[in-house]
């Protein structure tokens, strides 16, 4: 079969007309394609991801556009090695695996016009790829077996998520993944997930920390000078945690110094100089496998991958009757935690 999946430049100029989404392509150089074009061989100067849906599955497919090519679109041995097809041509029908479930996808009958041969294909969000076939992939193994899936064709309603889509393309142009198949795994899991990346904390559900308190004697930190240059920044900061649910308002008779810590971006992060409070928590004693242990584990891997999550400690609630030790006083108003702050004994960064 087909090495590579392709799209016809007169299908892919038609899917532009009618769509109602910005398509952003990404050029391609050095790389051409034999046998499929009738011609020895045709140079592919750009490529897009497009999401189909196939049978009510949703699938993130990298296209090559393929000009002076009479078809719709052709699925590729990538296409098919990374979803385990199965062609069974007694009964008819293409079997994919997805998310471990098994689809049925009938033939369809090959007419002249492509039109006829792909009923449509429902875009959802299209954005660049990064992933290139070399051209010595690709010579001696086209040939014109052409496996055609039909599509089922609705409105488009979704809109393109630029951000998410520019996230997830900054994060493979700096990974260190050279096989293309597995990029190309890489990327159709961070695409298909690509809305769990934010700058934002999100929050743990089902669990919540709590401070146990060895004394309940209220007690107030003599609050330090915050720079007159960094107060605009603390204010903005503050209504932000205000609005990402990170803080709230207060009547709590404990209060903790504010600190304000400048990061190597330049941003701003608020901090409680929690050294009084420390002094009353009993700590946890558990505590993570140390990194060289673990390492010794991973004899043999082919990828490591390390997970920062976006300011950590405030992604785990913190429960209601723990957080008036967690108080602290800003321009007169007072304040406290609903998250597990920073700089505690059990939240140490």
């Amino acid at each position: 079969g087909s090495q590579a999946t392709i799209m016809s430049e007169k299908y892919y100029n038609e899917i532009k007309e009618r769509s109602v989404l910005e398509i952003l392509e990404l050029p391609v150089t050095n790389l051409s394609i034999i046998g499929v074009t009738g011609i020895r061989s045709k140079k592919i100067d750009k490529q897009v991801m497009i999401e189909v849906e196939i049978e009510n599955k949703v699938f993130q497919i990298n296209f090559l556009v393929v000009k002076a090519v009479n078809l719709g679109i052709i699925l590729g041995c990538d296409f098919l090695r990374e979803h385990n097809a199965k062609i069974d041509f007694e009964h008819g029908k293409i079997k994919l695996e997805v998310d471990k479930e098994v689809l049925n996808v009938e033939f369809t009958e090959s007419n002249s016009e492509s039109e006829d041969i792909v009923n449509g294909i429902k875009l959802i969000r299209c954005n660049y790829i990064n992933t290139l076939v070399s051209e010595d992939e690709l010579k001696n193994s086209w040939n014109n077996i052409e496996f055609l899936c039909k599509t089922h064709t609705e409105n488009m309603k979704d809109k393109v998520n630029d951000e998410k889509d520019k996230q997830v393309l900054e994060i493979l142009e700096h990974c260190e993944v050279k096989e293309n198949e597995d990029l190309n795994k890489l990327k159709s899991i961070l695409m298909k997930n690509k809305d769990i990346f934010s700058d934002d904390p999100g929050c743990i559900k089902n669990y919540e920390a709590k401070l146990n308190i060895t004394n309940e004697k209220p007690f107030v930190g003599r609050s330090y000078p915050i720079p007159y240059s960094k107060r605009e920044g603390v204010r903005k900061e503050i209504e932000n945690m205000l609005k990402g649910d990170i803080i709230e308002e207060s009547d709590s008779p404990y209060s903790n110094p504010l600190v304000c810590v400048v990061k190597k971006d330049l941003s701003l992060r608020i901090c409680l100089d929690s050294r009084n409070l420390n002094q009353h928590i009993i700590p946890d004693r558990e505590s993570p496998i140390n990194i060289d242990d673990v390492l010794k584990k991973f004899i043999g891997v082919k990828y490591m991958t390390s997970l920062d999550l976006s300011q950590g400690f405030l992604q785990t609630q913190l429960s209601k009757e723990s957080r008036k030790y967690v108080a602290f006083v800003f321009e007169g108003r007072n304040l406290q935690y609903k998250r597990l702050p920073y700089g505690l004994n059990v939240s140490t960064a």
